[in-house]
């Protein structure tokens, strides 16, 4: 009896012996489980922070071709795009992504600085016109032309960096947009906004056009258009008028020799932007490596076959270089 009890005692042990081990055997895959758990979340949440940084934060890309020549090179160059504020603050520096708002806007302006320089009397703003042209002095238009980016002084370079973070797609920005026509992207700046006015050549010799404004060229030298009534008539000579529809933007090549772009494939949406343009990486060449918003810079020995933009609500005024108003 002594001999059985024991037995069963022994076999009660190992009972309680095997039920702990498939305990364990379950604690085992349930550890496992949660590895898994712990895992995947981790590789979802990183996938998720690499996603919103690639589509609202920034990027780092190559860009090559001639087009954007001589501010990228084109044995190509890699850029800092950042992909964020022009989704936050839309077109423009206020948002405004409609033509007559724009114009409506622009005419409130000018009539701002219309009666800001008869208030102030200041002559120097008003300047004459071209000797053949017997009009009167008149004022010019409140925005002056662009400074070309390459020849922006050095003095408020970071304030106006910090104004490109600040507001939207502005005309002079370099842009990163997905090609209309195919997979890829392009790089191109931004020449017109919604409402905008495009003077593009559709003559077969497509030679330089007289702009609708005094130009001064960064050599110096200056174009000058006739009289105010043969204004229209003179500058749509060999010429296409188009306007930037709602929601679109006007971009060309610095390079507009060697460059295809809106004059190709017109307007493109404002939602195919993909980011502006920083800053270049690498090669570490020039006094700066920023993408200033700004004119387009002029490729040396190369004639210039680009469109001229002129801004919404535009009605004939001059548009005079930053240098004439001092």
């Amino acid at each position: 009896m002594a001999e059985k009890e024991a037995a069963a005692g022994g076999g009660g042990s190992g009972g309680g012996s095997g039920g702990g081990g498939s305990e364990q055997t379950g604690g085992g895959i349930m550890d496992d489980v949660m590895f898994a758990r712990m895992i995947l979340g981790r590789a979802l949440a990183a996938y998720g922070l690499v996603h919103v940084v690639q589509d609202y934060g920034f990027e780092f890309t190559m860009c090559e071709g001639l087009s954007m020549c001589p501010t990228i090179w084109p044995s190509g160059e890699l850029i800092f795009v950042e992909r964020g504020t022009h989704r936050w603050f839309g077109i423009g520096k206020d948002g405004v992504d409609v033509g007559e708002e724009r114009a409506a806007q622009a005419r409130r302006h000018q009539r701002q600085y219309i009666q800001q320089c008869k208030n102030q009397d200041q002559q120097q703003t008003k300047i004459k016109r071209h000797p053949n042209d017997h009009a009167d002095e008149t004022i010019p238009w409140y925005e002056p032309q662009q400074i070309a980016a390459d020849q922006l002084p050095s003095s408020g370079k970071w304030k106006r960096f910090w104004e490109r973070f600040t507001t939207g797609i502005c005309v002079g920005d370099v842009v990163v947009l997905q090609h209309p026509d195919r997979d890829g992207t392009v790089c191109k700046r931004v020449l017109g906004l919604p409402g905008d006015l495009v003077l593009s050549d559709t003559s077969p010799q497509k030679k330089r056009r007289r702009p609708p404004f005094r130009l001064v060229h960064p050599d110096g030298t200056e174009e000058f258009i006739e009289d105010e009534e043969k204004k229209v008539q003179k500058t749509l000579e060999g010429t296409e008028l188009l306007v930037v529809p709602d929601g679109h933007l006007w971009v060309e090549g610095d390079n507009s020799v060697n460059s295809l772009d809106s004059r190709s494939y017109g307007a493109l949406p404002a939602s195919l932007v993909l980011g502006r343009v920083v800053c270049r990486i690498w090669p570490l060449r020039g006094p700066s490596a920023i993408m200033e918003r700004g004119g387009r810079p002029m490729p040396p020995d190369q004639p210039f076959t680009g469109s001229t933009i002129l801004p919404a609500g535009y009605e004939g005024e001059l548009i005079l270089s930053p240098s004439q108003l001092n």
